[in-house]
């Protein structure tokens, strides 16, 4: 499967705007790769504010400012 998934990224490269879509995401990604890095601090703060202990996951994981 992983092999696939090369060769598809591969064929599909002369077309990447750069960003990554969230259902396109077969392996882990850092978070500004995924949101874009000013998205991304912000969906830190948020997290920060208001779900510290982490009790609100997904796949594609955001955590909270000053915790990764």
């Amino acid at each position: 499967m992983r092999e696939s998934v090369d060769v598809l990224h591969r064929a599909l490269t002369p077309w990447s705007s750069g960003g990554s879509y969230l259902n396109f995401a077969e392996r882990p990604k850092a978070g500004a790769a995924l949101f874009g890095e000013a998205t991304y601090r912000r969906l830190q703060s948020v997290k920060a504010e208001y779900d510290p202990a982490d009790v609100i996951r997904g796949d594609h994981s955001v955590p909270a400012a000053g915790r990764g």
